[in-house]
């Protein structure tokens, strides 16, 4: 039978355990309040809902990057090692090890999602996932050919703190991948936090807010990037071209 390896890495101190504590706390309650935690069953089928149900939509979106980027792969060289950062229950690492010539990591500071990640994808042993973040003692002699971050992003406060620590864990060549998260332009982030925060409160966990943060295009200057793939306009929508986030590639500093 084929198995997953789940590895509940100690998270280094009081204070991180603390933060890492109250943001799963909260993101799981707004999670139950928003219907995005999924029976087991369920989370087999995913990235592929009912059309009924209440998030169809952004699943569909959802779908459509994880394609892409399977596509991408599938033109990169082989092996390569891939890690997730904050894969939550693990759907999409899942979709990606079906891929010949993948090794993959899941991390994630939620426990409550992680573990069902584990129970859920009884995968080949390319396959593994721990609880844990970057810095974690756990992932401090790997190195990566692709980090991606998949809904992921707005999780971190400092992006360039965690472009630079994602860079010092990738191979000569190495990239980044963001996925599945908005990134704004001018004024757009402070517009954004306000419906953010009206947000949260209306779901009674207004704490979440401080959780939450909305990164900025010019934030990714210092970086070799590449905006792969843009935001549909509003009228190619109406024609099912769904592309709702960017898609954003950083090159490794040793490959600038």
């Amino acid at each position: 039978m084929k198995s997953v390896t789940l590895h509940l890495s100690p998270l280094e101190d009081k204070s991180s355990r603390k933060f890492q504590g109250e943001f799963e706390r909260l993101y799981i309650k707004v999670r139950e309040k928003e219907q995005r935690l999924y029976s087991d069953e369920s989370l087999k089928k995913l990235p592929y809902v009912d059309r009924h149900h209440p998030h169809f939509e952004e699943w569909r979106s959802r779908n459509n990057s994880c394609k892409s980027f399977i596509r991408y792969l599938q033109k990169y060289r082989t092996p390569v090692s891939i890690l997730e950062v904050g894969c939550g229950n693990g759907w999409l690492c899942n979709q990606i090890s079906t891929m010949l010539g993948t090794d993959v990591t899941g991390i994630d500071v939620n426990r409550t999602e992680i573990e069902q990640a584990k129970r859920v994808f009884e995968n080949d042993s390319n396959l593994r996932f721990y609880m844990a973040d970057l810095q974690s003692e756990c992932l401090m002699a790997k190195k990566f050919d692709i980090i991606l971050f998949a809904a992921s992003i707005q999780y971190f406060p400092s992006l360039s703190k965690v472009i630079d620590q994602s860079q010092s864990m990738l191979v000569p060549g190495g990239e980044i991948h963001i996925i599945d998260s908005f990134f704004y332009e001018g004024e757009g982030a402070n517009l954004a936090k306000e419906r953010t925060a009206h947000y949260y409160k209306s779901m009674g966990v207004p704490e979440m807010t401080h959780h939450y943060f909305h990164h900025k295009y010019e934030e990714l200057s210092p970086y070799s990037y590449v905006i792969l793939k843009k935001p549909s306009r509003p009228w190619e929508k109406i024609w099912g071209a769904n592309q709702v986030f960017p898609w954003i590639r950083i090159k490794s500093e040793v490959n600038a």
